[in-house]
């Protein structure tokens, strides 16, 4: 069954391949553009020792692993398929080396409408609203999942549709080399779509289809431009055949500038896109919280410190339960993005998410050792191939890196 899935996988990249060239191929090549091809990878690879809820961990592992293919076929239509290398952790598979898609989705340049600028739509396997927008503030994905993935609400993407847009054009190019070049809107960026709702990783349950929403505003961008407001939400039913309610209200403030990031945020909502944020009679829990995070970047010893604090809580028969989590850490920056990176992480209190992509929260105490693994990047445009050995991205951790995290 899994060979099966291993063999539709390499199929889909073959015509997607072929689908390109075959929508250029003509009696006058010349004339026609040369598809731009990009194809990477990202793997991470780890060995992981210490304790576990009372019990000592060895072993090695793949966390995750990524083969990206992206297409340019013109200046309006590109596209991308994403499969996705992960362990299996339950039923009779647990242990397997599971293969699935994360992302395969065609993109449409959209033409700008008045203040609306770079419009792009999504459709197939898509990037939800949220999570990549707060991933480019905090760039250690490397050590562990964002606050409301952590707990649970939301999950990177899905099958459905989802439109993109910058506000009133684009930051200077000096701030985009100097800070950032995500969603460079130079009064914010919007995204919203609709999906299934279970995620990438499962089927869907019920026929509702969650709406999703990301208003990003920067008020000062001539004096302050790192500085932006943000509002996430979500409305819609929990993926089960009883489709709970699931209602998510996200406030985010973030200040990003050459040497720092300070973020803050609120959430409140009820219930969660898995429909397992419920009661004994099905009914959505009331969930709150709160997450801080901060980085500071000392450039002289390419050196940066950061710091996170969440709060989190569920209210479950007039019951509040209550999750707290630290996380201390430092980094050196070695070069294209990469980090070598110690942080301490310690939690008071379980975790209300019933699937973790990291050992801690639902255990005890624990102590972790873990070593990531290198990354290879092909690169294949207009038909020159380029070989890189590191990536350029700040989400992967490349070089070993020492965990040790306390779960209580």
């Amino acid at each position: 069954m899994r060979s099966r899935k291993v063999v539709i996988i390499i199929i889909m990249i073959q015509l997607f391949f072929a689908g390109t060239f075959k929508i250029f191929a003509g009696e006058e090549e010349h004339t026609q553009p040369v598809p731009e091809v990009k194809v990477g990878g990202r793997w991470f690879l780890s060995y992981l020792s210490g304790e576990i809820d009372g019990e000592k961990v060895s072993l090695f592992a793949i966390k995750r692993g990524y083969i990206n293919v992206k297409v340019k076929l013109n200046e309006i239509f590109s596209g991308r398929i994403t499969p996705d290398i992960s362990i299996d952790r339950e039923g009779d598979g647990a242990g397997d080396i599971e293969l699935r898609l994360k992302y395969a989705y065609l993109k449409y340049q959209v033409p700008d409408l008045l203040f609306l600028k770079k419009a792009y739509v999504e459709f197939g396997l898509v990037h939800r609203p949220w999570l990549n927008f707060q991933e480019n503030l905090n760039g250690y994905r490397l050590r562990g999942t964002m606050f409301l993935a952590r707990n649970g609400v939301i999950s990177s993407a899905d099958f459905g549709v989802s439109y993109w847009a910058l506000l009133g054009g684009e930051m200077g190019e000096e701030y985009q080399e100097e800070v950032s070049d995500s969603y460079p809107g130079l009064y914010g960026s919007i995204s919203f779509g609709f999906t299934n709702g279970g995620g990438y990783h499962a089927f869907e349950q019920n026929h509702n289809k969650p709406f999703e929403s990301r208003l990003s505003i920067r008020p000062l961008p001539f004096i302050f431009p790192g500085f932006q407001i943000s509002y996430a939400g979500a409305y819609g039913k929990g993926n089960t055949v009883e489709s709970p309610d699931w209602v998510m209200h996200y406030t985010y403030l973030s200040m990003e500038e050459k040497y720092f990031t300070l973020c803050g945020s609120y959430y409140t909502g009820i219930g969660n896109f898995l429909g397992k944020a419920v009661d004994s009679l099905g009914n959505s829990l009331d969930q709150e919280g709160y997450s801080f995070f901060g980085d500071y970047k000392i450039p002289v010893w390419n050196i940066s410190i950061m710091g996170r604090y969440d709060i989190f809580r569920q209210n479950r028969y007039g019951i509040w339960s209550e999750s707290k989590r630290y996380i201390v850490g430092i980094a050196y920056h070695l070069f294209r993005g990469n980090k070598f990176m110690i942080d301490y992480d310690y939690q008071e209190g379980g975790s209300f998410f019933w699937r973790q992509n990291f050992p801690c929260g639902i255990y005890g105490r624990s102590s972790v050792l873990e070593f990531n693994g290198i990354i290879l990047r092909v690169q294949n445009r207009f038909h020159d191939i380029i070989m890189y050995s590191w990536p350029n991205t700040t989400n992967l951790l490349v070089f070993p890196c020492w965990i040790y995290t306390i779960c209580q």
